[in-house]
């Protein structure tokens, strides 16, 4: 066996084992690997770069990307991986758009483009961009997932239809099943605490998805509590008529009244949201609410205190 033919050995043996999950078996192996040619470069470090991106370990991934550049400027794998990794937003719109240019009708790269025209503010253009790489790809799951997060806020009926596509394809696709959680979050919380919940039984190592889950126990009830307080004020201001009018006594009672009633629904719309969320994790109103304060005590309390 020659060297080129051992060194593609134990690159595909690496691009086995990222694919296996053991990235730091893959990271190990790879750095033995004698990088002779800028071949053997970009391979290297594209692999490197994907494993210690899902380690975590973002410095050493984009260090990994930018090695794969340098010896290949024009290599698409390199820079797609230069791109992703590019902590300045910017500069990463500038490797993107040399990564369209160089092959526009790849539909993974289109949807690399549209993420980082979102992290530069560029909203119309990213919305385009996505629909672009899903017209290119009706079947491709990154752009499926680009297009569901871009329009999470502002076309969210599309986002979810975005994110279904994505589960009949890969019923299991983390990314999809967040999207669909945080699109459910408010009105249907019974639905997105049951997917926050299976987000985490499968992957226990993001604790973001307890965090999700516990911060929903108050973020639903304080946006009800903006509500509240503008139909309060909106009652008050009506009484101000019959006031100015002599009825002073009848004013006060109703708008008194009303407040309570306000009150009411509020401390309801709580107990509805708690009972929701319990639903979806299988327990108790008491222990979703207590959990959260267990986990983040200063939050959690800040957050009654602004809905009081």
């Amino acid at each position: 066996m020659t060297d080129e033919d051992l060194t593609a050995s134990r690159i595909a043996r690496a691009e086995a084992l990222t694919d296996l999950g053991r990235y730091e078996q893959a990271i190990e192996l790879l750095t033995t690997i004698p990088q002779t040619s800028p071949d053997a470069v970009v391979s290297v470090n594209c692999l490197l770069a994907f494993a210690h991106l899902k380690l975590n370990n973002l410095g050493e991934s984009h260090a990994c990307a930018g090695r794969a550049v340098e010896a290949m400027p024009d290599n698409t794998e390199a820079l797609y991986w230069l791109t992703a990794t590019e902590p300045d937003a910017a500069l990463a719109l500038e490797h993107a758009s040399r990564l369209v240019a160089l092959a526009p009708e790849w539909a993974p790269y289109r949807a690399l483009n549209a993420r980082t025209l979102k992290r530069n503010s560029r909203s119309e253009e990213a919305e385009s961009e996505a629909r672009e790489a899903v017209r290119l790809a009706p079947e491709e799951i990154l752009a499926l997932n680009t297009l569901g997060d871009i329009l999470l806020h502002s076309h969210p009926d599309e986002a979810l239809d975005a994110y279904q596509r994505v589960l009949d394809i890969d019923p299991g696709n983390t990314s999809a099943r967040e999207g669909i959680a945080r699109l459910k979050r408010v009105h249907e919380a019974d639905e997105s605490s049951r997917l926050y919940r299976g987000l985490l039984e499968t992957n226990p190592e993001r604790g973001h998805y307890e965090d999700q889950l516990h911060w929903m126990v108050f973020v639903n009830p304080l946006r009800l509590t903006i509500g509240t307080v503008l139909l309060d004020a909106a009652g008050w201001l009506a009484m101000a008529v019959p006031y100015a009018l002599g009825w002073r006594t009848a004013a006060v009672v109703c708008g008194t009244a009303w407040s309570l009633m306000m009150i009411l629904g509020l401390v309801s719309g709580f107990r509805e949201n708690a009972a929701k969320i319990a639903e979806g994790m299988e327990t108790g109103s008491g222990v979703v609410v207590a959990a959260a304060f267990r986990r983040r005590p200063f939050s959690s309390f800040t957050a009654m205190a602004s809905i009081v």
